[in-house]
Parts: C-alpha cells; structure tokens; sequence
C-alpha cells in the first residue's frame, strides 16, 4: 500500500510538473492616446505609463512564478490625438519596445502614414508588426511578415495578423496604388494550413471589424484565439466560436485584456479571460446592454519614470511643432452669428476639408463646434486647435437620400436660435416655415432612394445637439481622423487659402 501511495505521489508530480500557465495581455485601437486624458465624468484616464506600470507589475509576479506572458496589440497604433499624430507615433513605439510587445497587427490608420513613413516606423519597432494579406500590387510581395512562430515554455505558439480589407476607403493612404489588400476569406485558411502542423496554439491577431472575425472564425476553424481590433468593442467575456476564443479590448489605451491560460501535455485544458482598466474611476457598460464590460481600478496605478523620461523631449518638440506654420490665409475666415442660421466662411472651410478627406458627397458640421476665426496672415497649427479644440473624430455614414431629408428636417424642426444647425459641404437647399426644400447634392437634385456618403464629427454622430436620427443609423464607420488635423492637412496642402462666401442654404423663419 506504502509503495501504491508513493508512486501515486510521483505521477501526481509529474502530472502537475507538465503544466505551462501562459497570460496575454491584449491592446488595441490606441490612436495614439499616449497620455492620459479624461472621459465623460472621469479624469486622467488610460495612458501609456500607467500601462507600463501594470505590465511590469504583471510580468515581475509572473516571473517570480516561473510562468509566461505574451503581450500582444491587434492594431492602430496611429491617429487620434495631436501630440502622438504630429510625431509620427514615435513616442508610442518606442515605449512599447520598453515594454517588450510580442507583436502587433497592422491597422487601416498605420496607413494614415505615406507608405515610405510607415516602413520607417516599423524600423524603429523592436516588435514585428504583422499582416498576413498586405502585398505590392505589382510583385504580390508581402510589405509586414505574415506571422511568428514564438516558444513560451514547451508550447509553441504562432500568431499571424490581418489587416481590414476596405483599409482603401478608411485611412488617409491606404489607397496607395502600390498596395493591394487581399481578402480575409482567401488568407486566413492558408495561415491556419501552414501553421496549424507546425505549432501547439494558434492566435489570429486581426484588425477586422467584429461582426466580421465571427463570421470568419465560423467559416474557418482551427484558430484557438484571436485577438480583435478595430470595432472600438469591449467584449464583457470572449466570444466562443466553435472552439475559438474572440477577445477585443474598447480602444484609445482605456483598458487591457487579460488571459490566463494553463497548457498540460500542450493541451489548453483552462482559462480565464477578464477586462483590465487603466486608472477607470468608475465601470464602463457593455454597450448596447447594462452589463459591465470593464470594472472601475482597483487601484489607481503611477505613471512610471521610464516613461516620463523617455516623454520629456518629445513635450518640448510639440510646443515647438504648435506653432508651425500650415500657410496663409489672404482674408479672415469669420464665424456666422451662432443665433441666425446661415454658410459662414469658415464653415464652409470645414466642411469642404471633412468632404475632402473623407471623398463623401455630403459634409455636414456643426456651428457650436467651431470656437474661433482664422485671421488674415499666416495660420499655425495653435490657431486651428483653437477653431477645433475638441478631439472629435470624423465618421462616414451610407445612407438614403430619405435619410438626408430627415436629418435637414429634423435641424429645420429646431429653433434656429439656439444654434443647432449644420455647416455643410457638397449640399445646397432650403428651409421654408419648417419645412425643406430644392435639396441639391452636388450639381444633381437629391433622390429619395439614391445611396449616398455623408461625412460628420463624432460629437454629432453620438446624438450631440440633438440629432438622435445620427444613432439610429446603423451603417457608419469612425475613421479616427481628428478635425484639427483634417483642417491642418487641408491648409497645407493648399498654402494659400481664400474665404468661399458661397450661401449654401438659405432659411426662412418669418410665418411660423
């Protein structure tokens, strides 16, 4: 009995001995928000060097235990606030070579970077940045390593990452005519044939919409994780498809997923998976429902001197790259007054830089949002912030000409006084008592079935001043492009600018 007892004791050793815990931490959707900043009724929020401090925090106690940790980013570094846009990401990569990334998957906005900076940024990355169906058009050459074959303990892990196919019509260069994007459908089962032989676990690290991955993973199993961007989506817990584990992380750095996983015999046997906030003072819900996708911090976590170091020279940079000058503006680009609708020059200055950068028929603006004219003379970055201090992004929604009616009537249901109409870009019409009328889209009467483009700011895209039609609108796509910048690149691309007093609505109130 004594000798049953010991061997038992042995293969229970044995047993446990085999197994291999592995944690991914997971981000995506950055946009460059390496500093901190605040949300709806919360200050100093996410960051990059409170995220440095929890990674280390992580991986000294998973060192301690002899185990792994897989860190890994499925994409859009770049796009979304001034100081990481105006210098190239560069900050963002090097901390995240400090804190020792695995791999990133390749985003539609790293190409809101020329072709030739991207490569360049991806020099100065000590991690790979992945992308699986990324070619030259003319050699069908991939631009990124597809994947990576990576050992953590005795599992063999190999991660390969896609890149969203309509990257063409969401990012500022993506429609380089060097580049091709394959489709997900044709690349995807090829990675999984050539890696699956040859690895114990296979991670997809996709920048693809969410709705899409599911689709993806239902047609083709044989991925066990894939790590999501792109959506801007917390999943509340992974969604299981099959045998796969979907995972996305919300965006602009507010939180990290974290999996734990234990491997026996280079088998999965157990995992776990939950949503870490950055310096969360309050939960944020799953949206679309009242469950709680991200719980407030625990603790709130310091920003860490690493960082802070590494941060100093780029500050004294930006102050110096706010007063660059973007060109000249050869008379004033005045605001309307806010309680008379009517075209102001430099609204119609806006619009026609959202309608541009977007290529949509129809930019629509809102006048609240723009907080300063643009002077006679020369016109710095520091002077635009000031027209568009807020960091709203620009969305594209595809819609019905009866969907634009409605819009234009329910801002003609408002009173004009209070200021909640539209700078518009691309569109000419009417407004009579209440009511629309001589709706023009370019040169051509508006149809009620016809599919058209419409270009607006995230503010009023999220029902701001009102317009809840925005939100009932279901087929959009956030582009992350920031106004300012949008309105920046348009100044310098044209170096000289000249007020458009063009009237692009008229509005009548007399008799209501």
């Amino acid at each position: 009995m004594r000798h049953l007892f010991i061997l038992l004791c042995v293969v229970w050793s044995f047993t446990f001995a085999q197994d291999t815990q592995i944690t991914i931490l997971h981000s995506n959707d950055c946009h460059g928000h390496v500093l901190p900043f605040d949300i709806a009724g919360q200050q100093k929020v996410g960051g990059i060097s409170p995220r440095m401090t929890y990674i280390k925090k992580i991986r000294e106690k998973l060192t301690t235990k002899k185990q792994h940790l897989l860190l890994l980013d499925a994409g859009d570094l770049n796009t979304g606030d001034p100081f990481s846009d105006m210098l190239k990401g560069e900050p963002a990569v090097r901390i995240m070579n400090k804190m020792r990334y695995d791999a990133m998957a390749v985003g539609n906005h790293e190409f809101d970077l020329r072709l030739e900076d991207l490569l360049q940024q991806q020099k100065l990355a000590k991690f790979p940045y992945l992308s699986a169906n990324v070619v030259y058009k003319d050699t069908q050459k991939l631009i990124f390593p597809p994947y990576i074959i990576i050992q953590k303990g005795d599992i063999k892990i190999g991660i390969f990452g896609m890149t969203t196919d309509d990257t063409p019509i969401v990012s500022t260069y993506g429609n380089d005519s060097r580049l091709q994007f394959l489709k997900h459908e044709v690349v995807i089962p090829k990675m999984i044939r050539e890696l699956r032989p040859q690895v114990d676990f296979l991670i997809g690290v996709f920048h693809i919409s969410l709705h899409q991955v599911v689709h993806l993973c239902k047609q083709f199993p044989g991925m066990d994780i894939v790590i999501g961007g792109h959506s801007h989506i917390i999943t509340p817990e992974p969604i299981k498809v099959g045998k796969t584990l979907i995972a996305e992380a919300g965006s602009y750095g507010l939180l990290m997923g974290k999996f734990d996983l234990t491997f026996r015999n280079k088998k999965l046997v157990k995992w776990k998976h939950r949503n870490v906030g950055i310096n969360l003072k309050s939960p944020i819900m799953s949206r679309g429902s009242n469950k709680v996708a991200v719980h407030a911090s625990q603790k709130i976590l310091d920003l860490d001197k690493e960082v802070e170091k590494i941060f100093q020279p780029y500050r004294q940079k930006v102050g110096k790259l706010l007063d660059e000058p973007l060109g000249v503006a050869t008379k004033n680009f005045k605001r309307g007054r806010r309680h008379s609708p009517q075209s102001s020059t430099i609204g119609n200055l806006i619009s026609d830089a959202l309608r541009e950068r977007t290529r949509a028929d129809i930019a629509l603006h809102n006048v609240g949002g723009i907080r300063a004219d643009i002077l006679k003379g020369n016109i710095t970055y520091r002077d635009v912030k000031r027209v568009l201090p807020f960091s709203n992004s620009l969305y594209i929604y595809t819609l019905k000409g009866k969907d634009v009616l409605k819009i234009l009537q329910m801002m003609a249901d408002f009173d004009p006084t209070t200021g909640r109409f539209f700078e518009v870009s691309g569109l000419k019409f009417h407004i009579n008592r209440g009511k629309i009328h001589d709706v023009f889209v370019g040169k051509k009467k508006l149809e009620k079935e016809k599919t058209y483009t419409l270009a607006v700011n995230s503010f009023i895209a999220q029902g701001g001043d009102g317009f809840s039609v925005f939100k009932e609108l279901s087929q959009k796509v956030d582009t992350s492009f920031l106004l300012c910048d949008v309105l920046c690149d348009y100044i310098r691309e044209r170096k000289i600018i000249s007020p458009d007093r063009t009237a692009r609505f008229t509005w009548k109130t007399s008799g209501r």
